[in-house]
């Protein structure tokens, strides 16, 4: 006869045994700490700091040291002399680092600003994939590294999972321009790319649209009799030209004819039934320092709600005090005009202000599934990671 404690000992470890064949998915995270360090910095334009990051990245793949132990030896090999706390004597850190400070301890506060910042990830990593439903998941920091190993079991949708992980949920409502507004610069965008391509490279050139490069890929926003409409999108592209119409936007030359607070971002879901089209939007940088005016920060409370067919789903935002204010001044100042709610730099939804929001409500509707807004409802409602982070092996 087995006794109990054999009994009890057999199914612990075959329960043991069970769980550990089941996390069949495994992937190596690293944490981006150079986003960490831009934003610790007040993302400073110092020549020397930028260039010790650039080193510290070529280092990285080669070396298993940590990125802040990296980067101050390549900070060092940049200039002997220059000096971390010019760099990192921000209002965020005054009270960790003064200009008096050495750059060892500097370097200090750094790996302890680092350890959070990987800390606070792992924990939220967790809260997304226990939220999405998955209980089993092992999910540990690699020694004293930027990187974290994620071990799941099977899943049927690996896309959704990776998607789950790498997104940053960086939420901000912005103002936008409207499509007459920006098309002036666009249609003279036209002509700066055509006397570029035309010195640069003819045959090139000869394979676009003569007098319209631009138009020739971004298709205007505008009725069968040629007015344009009245919308925060600009135009559409298919997905191969999207690359290329970025390109023209930054060129110095375009750069110079647009306002200064005219940003372009993508929209997050194809504009056409056959899914091949995107939507670009114009976003205004109005606010201080080129930052939203408002960011998922204050928001406390998200959930999907689904419509009486269950085929289409938004998702609702609750926010605090201060976010219901802020909302308001928002809303009243844009009456019949648009407001664009953007995730990690992809517009999700733009609606129309009808009339001022109080209460702090907000939703995003971008023609999702169900599916689709309780993903985003549960990315939204963990919080934002500290940093970026990104998948650099899979299934190891």
């Amino acid at each position: 006869m087995i006794s109990a404690c054999v009994l009890v000992a057999f199914i612990f470890a075959t329960f043991t045994l069970s769980c550990k064949k089941k996390l069949e998915n495994k992937f190596l995270v690293r944490v981006s700490v150079e986003e960490l360090f831009l934003s610790l910095s007040n993302n400073s334009k110092d020549e020397k700091f930028l260039e010790a990051l650039s080193v510290a990245n070529d280092m990285q793949r080669a070396r298993s040291e940590s990125y802040v132990t990296l980067f101050g030896k390549a900070f060092n090999k940049v200039d002997s002399k220059a000096r971390l706390a010019k760099i990192f004597s921000t209002i965020d850190l005054r009270n960790k680092i003064n200009f008096s400070s050495t750059n060892e301890e500097v370097l200090e506060v750094l790996q302890e600003q680092m350890d959070q910042v990987i800390n606070k990830t792992i924990n939220i990593l967790k809260t997304r994939i226990d939220h999405y439903g998955i209980r089993h998941q092992n999910i540990q920091r690699v020694d004293n590294s930027e990187n974290i190993l994620i071990e799941l079991p099977e899943v049927e949708n690996i896309e959704s999972i990776k998607k789950l992980i790498e997104t940053t949920a960086k939420l901000e409502f912005w103002e936008t321009y409207e499509n007459p507004e920006v098309y002036q610069y666009l249609n003279e965008a036209n002509k700066k790319i055509r006397e570029a391509r035309e010195k640069i490279v003819e045959d090139t050139a000869q394979q676009m649209a003569k007098e319209y490069p631009l138009f020739n890929i971004l298709k205007p926003m505008a009725n069968s009799n040629g007015q344009l409409i009245n919308t925060p999108v600009v135009g559409v592209a298919h997905f191969n030209d999207t690359a290329k119409v970025n390109q023209y936007l930054q060129m110095k030359k375009i750069r110079s004819i647009v306002p200064r607070d005219l940003e372009f971002h993508w929209g997050v879901k194809p504009y056409d039934d056959n899914e091949e089209f995107y939507p670009l939007y114009a976003i205004k940088k109005t606010g201080r320092e080129g930052k939203a005016p408002l960011t998922g920060e204050v928001v406390k409370d998200v959930n999907a709600q689904f419509g009486r067919n269950q085929a289409r789903a938004e998702v609702l935002m609750s926010m605090n005090a201060e976010g219901a204010k802020i909302w308001a001044r928002l809303t009243k100042n844009n009456v019949q005009k648009f407001i664009a709610i953007v995730l990690d730099g992809y517009v999700y939804s733009a609606p129309r202000v009808n009339q001022e929001i109080t209460g702090g409500q907000s939703s995003i509707s971008g023609d999702f599934t169900v599916k689709e807004a309780k993903e985003l409802a549960n990315v939204l409602k963990s919080g934002k990671l500290p940093a970026p982070v990104r998948i650099i092996e899979e299934n190891l």
